[in-house]
């Protein structure tokens, strides 16, 4: 049997032309679907359970019974109880991603002709030439579709950055679509489907976490997923830098992390410190804080007692221990630094180096010391922030006053991945830089009233024992 027209369409493209046989053409793409079925079970265990326990249950039937088929069917309902009770967040994701993808997105039942790769090949998103991207697997929340999706060999994992994410979102009609999580190694991408946004009412503070210094993190802000962000403060990617314009809401960053490491500093396992040029955002928290700088050189003054305070103890742990552990008499130190531009001045070059060299030694050797940097600013500035992002893993954007400052503030490419800070419209709302990839969350609002009404650090229950305010001549130099 010859290729006819008719079944053209079974022939790859450099076939098409060419009189070939027309099993040739079938048993290829045959074997190429069962070859992405298989990917597909793979990274989804439970299709591979599911389709296992139907093999046992009907061999079961045709050697045994059906009292052997009934057994191995009741073992996979309670399997699956067991998925349910042990791994709620994880079994609740993947079912509605199940029935989300049979709808929406693998078959599109709820739209004609809205198949995946009648999707991928509309919006652009591989080569005419190329098998379009496999679906591997959905996971979805009440606000949002994660699709893991594996890009071709030969095409770039962020081929679904730019223009298709905006594509994406018209076909399937999200609020918006992001690229998450970009792993090029194994040609994979997790495209974000916002559906339901969570962010437009104010977030309210978090309750006090259960431990002081948990390794999961402490919650920060609340993502679009409906899921708490934590900032991995004890081991893992602590230093911070926080970028908005004036009003974007980085008192809520400060109110955030104060906040979540109330119970780390009552039980005087961790102290903060604080750098405040204008004397007005951390004033409001004088009462948690054991160290206040107003000048310059009181900054450079801190900073260098706290780079001897890493010193002492990397030297201390030297062929004991990798990590220093809190405790009340050696406590993590938590430096915060308001305006961390006005900061870096350089009008002073005296100390502008010497605060300049601390920081550098801080932000490199800290981590390992239990010493955190936490920095914001009002402004984006490439020869400041191009130097500082660089041994920042956490960088924070609040509102930009343009686009081209998104991708100095979250590093190359944030941009054309989603992260659109420069049109926020929302006080507190952000886009987050990991090493996982870019987040978008809204941090808590801390009125003046609940900020006064928090209980004072360990030793600051006098009044007079606290950080002393701003004298007259306390100025950093700026205007």
């Amino acid at each position: 049997m010859l290729i006819t027209p008719k079944y053209a369409r079974v022939v790859p493209y450099y076939q098409r032309g060419f009189v070939v046989p027309a099993a040739f053409g079938v048993a290829k793409n045959l074997l190429r679907y069962l070859f992405r079925g298989f990917t597909i079970a793979t990274h989804n265990p439970r299709y591979a359970a599911a389709a296992a326990y139907m093999v046992l249950a009907l061999s079961g039937y045709s050697l045994l019974g059906a009292w052997a088929a009934a057994l191995i069917l009741g073992l996979a309902v309670a399997s699956l109880g067991v998925w349910i009770r042990y791994r709620p967040v994880e079994a609740r994701q993947s079912m509605l991603g199940t029935v989300r993808s049979i709808r929406k997105y693998r078959w599109g039942l709820t739209t004609r002709y809205n198949t995946w790769g009648a999707t991928m090949r509309r919006c652009d998103t591989t080569k005419p030439d190329v098998p379009f991207p496999l679906l591997l697997s959905t996971r979805s929340t009440p606000y949002v579709d994660k699709l893991r999706v594996k890009v071709p060999t030969g095409l770039d994992p962020t081929a679904f950055q730019d223009y298709r994410g905006d594509l994406l979102r018209w076909a399937w009609g999200a609020q918006s679509v992001r690229v998450f999580n970009p792993i090029p190694k194994h040609q994979t991408v997790e495209l974000w489907n916002l559906i339901k946004d969570p962010l437009t009412e104010p977030v309210e503070p978090f309750p006090p976490p259960t431990e002081a210094l948990p390794k999961a993190g402490l919650p920060l802000l609340k993502i679009e997923d409906g899921t708490d962000w934590l900032w991995k403060i004890r081991g893992g990617a602590a230093h911070l830098l926080a970028v908005g314009i004036s009003g974007s809401g980085k008192g809520s960053v400060i109110g955030a992390i104060i906040d979540a490491t109330r119970k780390a500093v009552d039980q005087d396992i961790a102290e903060l410190v604080g750098i405040d040029p204008q004397a007005s955002e951390l004033g409001m928290w004088r009462h948690r804080f054991t160290k206040l700088a107003y000048t310059q050189e009181d900054a450079a003054d801190l900073l260098e007692q706290t780079v001897d305070i890493m010193n002492r103890r990397t030297r201390s742990m030297f062929g004991i221990t990798r990590q220093h552990h809190p405790t009340p008499g050696d406590k993590m130190r938590i430096v915060i630094a308001d305006e961390a531009l006005i900061l870096l001045d350089k009008t002073d070059r005296a100390l502008y180096k010497r605060i300049d060299s601390a920081l550098t030694k801080l932000l490199r050797g800290g981590r390992k010391a239990s010493i955190v940097i936490v920095l914001l600013s009002q402004r984006a500035e490439l020869d400041i922030l191009g130097r500082l992002r660089k041994d920042v893993p956490v960088a924070i954007a609040l509102e930009q006053n343009m686009d081209t400052d998104v991708d100095m503030v979250l590093g190359r490419g944030a941009l054309a991945a989603g992260a659109k800070a420069h049109l926020i419209t929302l006080p507190g709302e952000a886009y987050v830089a990991t090493e996982r990839g870019i987040i978008r969350g809204r941090f808590p609002h801390y009125p003046d009233d609940n900020i006064k009404a928090m209980a004072p650090a360990p030793g600051n229950e006098e009044p007079a024992n606290q950080p002393a305010p701003p004298g007259d001549d306390d100025d950093m130099g700026f205007a």
